[in-house]
Parts: C-alpha cells; sequence; structure tokens
C-alpha cells in the first residue's frame, strides 16, 4: 500500500519470522524494515539466512548516574568501585543531601534505561535512526 517503514518489536516471538522478513526485503525493495529482538542469538538462528541483509545495532542501556544527568542534570562523578568500597559514607552522603534516592531509582527502573525514553518528543526515536540502513535491529 505505498508503505515505506516496517518497525517490528520483539520479531523473534513471530512464527517464521526470519523467513516472512527475508520475503518482505526481496519483495518490497524500497521498504526499510526496523526490527528488535531481545535475543540476539536468535536473529542468526532463523531459518532462513538474513545474515547478508542484516546490520545489528545493539542499545545499550543508561546507568542510574547517567539517567540522573540526563534527565534532571544531576553530575555526580563516576566511582571506582574500590572507592565506593572504602569512603562509601563520603559518596552516600553527597548523593542524599542532593536526590532522594529510592523515587528517581524507581522512575529509572520503570522508563529511564533507554536514553531517549524520557525525552517526551517521539521525534527523538525517529532521529536515532534516521541515517540508518535499510534494515537494522
Amino acid at each position: 500500500m505505498g508503505g515505506e517503514l516496517l518497525l517490528i518489536d520483539e520479531v523473534h516471538k513471530y512464527p517464521n519470522w526470519s523467513r516472512e522478513l527475508k520475503l518482505i526485503y526481496d519483495g518490497f525493495p524500497k521498504m526499510q524494515v526496523l526490527f528488535t529482538s531481545s535475543s540476539a542469538l536468535d536473529l542468526y538462528r532463523g531459518e532462513s539466512d538474513l545474515s547478508r541483509r542484516l546490520v545489528t545495532q545493539f542499545l545499550h542501556g543508561m546507568s542510574f548516574r547517567e539517567f540522573l544527568y540526563i534527565n534532571y542534570d544531576y553530575d555526580f562523578k563516576v566511582l571506582k568501585l574500590a572507592d565506593i568500597l572504602h569512603h562509601q559514607g563520603e559518596a552516600t552522603k553527597q548523593i542524599t543531601a542532593e536526590i532522594k534516592v529510592l523515587p528517581l531509582f524507581k522512575e529509572y527502573l520503570n522508563s529511564g534505561y533507554f536514553p531517549f525514553a524520557n525525552s517526551g518528543n517521539s521525534a527523538d526515536f525517529g532521529m536515532k535512526f534516521s541515517n540508518s540502513p535499510k534494515w537494522g535491529v
């Protein structure tokens, strides 16, 4: 029907997904297909070989510290494990003096892992993929 973009979330849950994607790729050469799969191995174990058509991008999530910086402009320094183990009281005092940790951590767990999750602008998501190839994960 003239579509130019197909977005599929958790493609590996769809029966015969690799065969269907290969048919879409071959039958609609102008169609851009972006799909997700929480199991990267499933992308290469499908019944149809997509390896020559597939560009894989792993989207790593933010740390809680990064979430606080991006969403609330709190700039806590990166701490080495040794510093945390030997001087945890100092870091704890600094952080708890500035923020209420538990409510913000709950927000992070609910929706803050991906950088664009709390952007408030759905166009931001499209910008992440504007320069992507025909296929992406």
